[in-house]
């Protein structure tokens, strides 16, 4: 398999689209013998935790806002239009996989014209991102041109891969109902074999972590209410317990309800590690958007237990009611909280069964059945 690899995504830093990226980018170069991969980069960074042997053609782009105001009147998701062709005519590639259905945009044609098999990658149902996170005429504008952008996508391509099931589901009855594409949920997993972390240390009893991109508007629009509704609960049902919130860029507001609620939190950390092995729990309250939310893999990576609401247990079926609680009102957010509290299950022994099934050398597997059986 050749493949030629086209990303939205930056691929420095955190955040869980660069990790769900650069796992699909390391598996895809696992299972070729050849790859490309055209990816946007800053002035300053370029790509990080990328397997060897991979080509990588990097795209600036442009920083210039009234050229941002130009492209998103007009519709110019990336920049890849003409470069693409390019690579495309001399690369004797067999296989062009899209990251996301923005990349794919106004390429998917000249890939089906070349002979490539097409793949798209889809890390949720990009209408429901948008409904959560942006408002007014940029709610309008981007909800119309991402209806358009992953109709062509999922029409246009020969695989359709999701990282969660509801996201499979949402895609194919949105436009697909005919059932004429083919679609598979393999859904994510780590971007390098795992290093084993420290599990023995100390943990502090009734310590709850909660970690993610504080500044996206689904963290703490879901963060808020979460503290007046259940906040309140978890501390009637376990009288020690001390709640730490830590991520990204969290605002005045968000600064303020956790002081006024007791939470403490920790804005920016340069590492999450300390934090997730001192934790005795994990919690993600996150009620809205799809897809899968990575941020409850770093918990379960230390061995942690999870507690989460049934949005954000969406691609963790497999762990539910034995490393994954989930929650959805007051009732059950309390019987989810004792199941979590009473589970029998070691930090090692939750590890153990979360990389059974999200660790790379699972991820790949999945990764080539799916491929093999779309030959």
């Amino acid at each position: 398999m050749k493949v030629l690899f086209v990303t939205y995504h930056y691929l420095h830093g955190h955040g869980g689209s660069v990790f769900a990226s650069r796992a699909y980018i390391n598996a895809f170069a696992a299972l070729s013998q050849r790859m490309s991969l055209l990816c946007p980069v800053t002035r300053k960074s370029g790509p990080e935790g990328l397997a060897g042997g991979i080509e990588i053609i990097p795209v600036f782009r442009s920083r210039n806002p009234l050229i941002a105001v130009r492209n998103y009147a007009l519709g110019v998701l990336h920049r890849y239009y003409g470069l693409f062709r390019r690579v495309l005519q001399k690369g004797d590639f067999d296989t062009v996989v899209f990251d996301t259905c923005y990349a794919s945009w106004r390429l998917i044609g000249q890939a089906r014209k070349a002979g490539c098999r097409v793949v798209t990658i889809h890390h949720n149902f990009q209408q429901e991102f948008v409904r959560d996170n942006y408002t007014g005429i940029a709610r309008l504008r981007l909800s119309r041109l991402t209806r358009r952008c992953e109709k062509a996508a999922v029409l246009g391509s020969d695989l359709n891969i999701t990282l969660t099931e509801p996201d499979r589901k949402l895609l194919q009855d949105a436009y697909d109902p005919s059932g004429s594409r083919r679609f598979v949920s393999i859904g994510v997993f780590e971007s390098v074999p795992v290093l084993k972390p420290a599990l023995d240390g100390p943990r502090s009893e009734g310590a709850f972590l909660i970690t993610g991109n504080l500044s996206y508007p689904q963290t703490e629009q879901s963060l808020l209410p979460w503290l007046d509704r259940y906040w309140p609960l978890l501390r009637n049902e376990v009288p020690e317990s001390q709640l730490t919130v830590a991520g990204a860029s969290p605002s005045p507001r968000l600064r303020e309800a956790c002081a006024a609620s007791g939470v403490s939190v920790v804005a920016n950390p340069p590492d999450m590690a300390p934090l997730l092995a001192a934790a005795s729990g994990y919690i993600c309250p996150t009620s809205l958007g799809g897809g899968i939310k990575l941020r409850i893999m770093d918990g379960l990576r230390y061995g942690l237990p999870v507690l989460t609401h049934t949005v954000s247990a969406r691609g963790y079926e497999t762990l539910l009611g034995r490393c994954v609680f989930a929650y959805d009102d007051e009732e059950s957010f309390i019987g989810a909280l004792h199941a979590m509290m009473e589970t029998a299950s070691s930090p090692e022994e939750i590890r153990r069964e979360y990389l059974a099934f999200y660790g790379f050398e699972a991820g790949c597997e999945r990764l080539r059945n799916c491929l093999n059986l779309n030959l």
